[in-house]
């Protein structure tokens, strides 16, 4: 608690007493002294030693003016040290705030935040480079940030994420510390002319194993050793890919529902689905054993299924841990840079190429949100039967000896006008990235002479926009799916496409709370 008050201190005893007039700064039952000009005599003080008259109503001034500028610090989420504190309040000019510093309270504070990982390492990241463990944000700039990023050249997530994440934190010491009633720049340089040298897009499919892959790492003998990193990542991957691609998070908070099913929401998209991405997954047979090994002994204490919990402090802890036993998978079965992520890639891509499982139920699968339906989705009850029924034979296929024949690889939409395929890229990632885009056709929207106008379909923040474009493309442009194929055509589609996803680099997405917002941006 943060507190302001005065006190009087005896300046001088004699016939007319005087005391000084002192403001005091409490915080964390720490105190500093702010002195004033202000003096009081013996007729300015009441018998309980307050103050009263001209002299109460100008300390009182005082007191309320550092009082408005400790509001606009909002002190009570962002904890900073006692001396700058001190510094904010009494200063006119700028005061050199400690970046890492404030960061670390920022981390704090959002330790709710599902990405707050990636800011802990990016902060870990940049202390590293700067060398130091404080950093004065008279130092900051645009190309110390893109020096930043070009120390990360070896690896491009990296150099493409990290230095946004630093960003981000800058601009809200920005926004707190210059939002005052003085109108004072307290942080006056801005990162606004960094743009990322080479937006990094990871190749489609790389990440995706083969089905005599994913039988080669199920087939990895125990190491004997206890606690071993690379059995239990071995185990984690399988437990992932036979769950549909559970992600790491995930398998950390998972639980049994009353029926002995597997549940969770999807902890990096729940707070941006209506439905909070709940999914139900029945376990197979082969799951069976896993679910004993790492089973949660106290289950009449808590619904988790698993007891990783148990063996690793924080979810955090539990995917180093992954990284590192998967190091020694990949290494096992020849496979480099083995990634968790690659269990949910293949599950996908299996289910899809080798078996035929229709695009919208592998959607359905990985837990994604399709746009096209999110009016439909409001009326139904949702049902994970179609899902399982499809893991089953997945799992059956690939790790049970059981061979299936693929089937026809559509989504029919038997209301639509013509009772034809619509397209829809189940596998595209919509809810993987905060905004995706999509060229296509909608074959109700039929123009004069057998043509139809490509739209640009825009999904940001659970929302969807459908955006005319003045490409037009014929009957014979397209297949009996309502798929472009003429190649002229789908040549300007991803020249626009780029084009668009040009313009959303400069765009900080963390701002925006809506779509609207978001076409107000481009359009800008």
């Amino acid at each position: 608690m943060t507190k302001i008050r005065y006190t009087l201190t005896p300046e001088h005893k004699g016939k007319d007493n005087l005391w000084k007039v002192d403001i005091i700064l409490h915080h964390h039952y720490q105190r500093r002294v702010i002195p004033t000009s202000i003096y009081a005599t013996t007729k300015d003080i009441r018998p309980d030693k307050q103050l009263k008259g001209r002299v109460l109503r100008d300390t009182m001034d005082i007191c309320r003016l550092y009082r408005q500028r400790l509001e606009h610090l909002q002190l009570r989420e962002y904890e900073l040290d006692i001396d700058t504190i001190h510094k904010l309040i009494t200063a006119s000019s700028e005061v050199d705030i400690d970046f890492i510093g404030f960061a670390e309270h920022w981390i704090e504070h959002n330790s709710q935040k599902k990405s707050i990982h990636c800011y802990k390492v990016a902060l870990a990241s940049f202390r590293r480079f700067v060398g130091k463990d404080t950093f004065p944000c008279s130092r900051m700039s645009s190309q110390l940030l893109k020096e930043f990023e070009r120390s990360l050249n070896d690896r491009p997530c990296s150099a493409n994420a990290y230095p946004r994440y630093i960003r981000h934190i800058y601009n809200d010491i920005r926004e707190i510390y210059n939002d005052n009633d003085t109108s004072s720049l307290f942080v006056r340089r801005n990162l606004d002319n960094w743009k990322v040298d080479n937006p990094y897009f990871p190749a489609r499919g790389q990440r995706a194993l083969t089905v005599q892959q994913i039988r080669a790492i199920a087939a990895i003998p125990d190491e004997k050793r206890i606690n071993s990193q690379r059995n239990m990542a071995r185990d984690a991957f399988l437990i992932s890919f036979m769950t549909m691609g559970t992600n790491a998070i995930d398998l950390y908070g998972c639980e049994y529902d009353e029926d002995g099913n597997i549940t969770y929401e999807r902890a990096k998209v729940k707070d941006r689905r209506t439905d909070k991405a709940r999914i139900v997954i029945k376990p197979h047979p082969l799951l069976m054993p896993y679910l004993e090994k790492y089973a949660n002994k106290k289950a009449w204490e808590t619904r988790l299924v698993f007891n990783f919990h148990k063996r690793y402090s924080t979810c955090e802890v539990f995917n180093t841990m992954l990284s590192r036993g998967l190091k020694e998978v990949g290494k096992y079965v020849g496979i480099p840079d083995l990634t968790f992520y690659a269990a949910r890639h293949s599950m996908a891509t299996i289910a899809t190429n080798d078996l035929g499982i229709n695009k919208y139920v592998v959607h359905e699968m990985l837990n994604h949100h399709i746009h096209l339906f999110r009016v439909t989705d409001r009326y139904l009850r949702k049902n994970f039967d179609e899902i399982n029924k499809a893991n089953f034979k997945l799992l059956d296929y690939v790790l049970g000896g059981r061979e299936e024949e693929g089937t026809s690889n559509t989504f029919v939409d038997p209301d639509g006008e013509f009772g034809c395929s619509v397209f829809v890229d189940a596998l595209e990632a919509v809810e993987d990235s905060l905004v995706s885009l999509r060229y296509m056709v909608i074959p109700q929207d039929k123009l004069p002479e057998d043509k139809w106008r490509v739209i640009m379909r825009m999904s940001f923040l659970d929302e969807s926009v459908d955006i005319p474009t003045s490409i037009i493309v014929g009957k014979d442009g397209l297949n009996k799916n309502y798929e472009i194929t003429d190649g002229s055509i789908i040549d300007r589609c991803e020249t626009l496409l780029k084009q668009c996803e040009q313009k959303l680099e400069d765009i900080d997405l963390s701002e925006l709370s809506s779509i609207t917002d978001l076409l107000e941006a481009l359009n800008d």
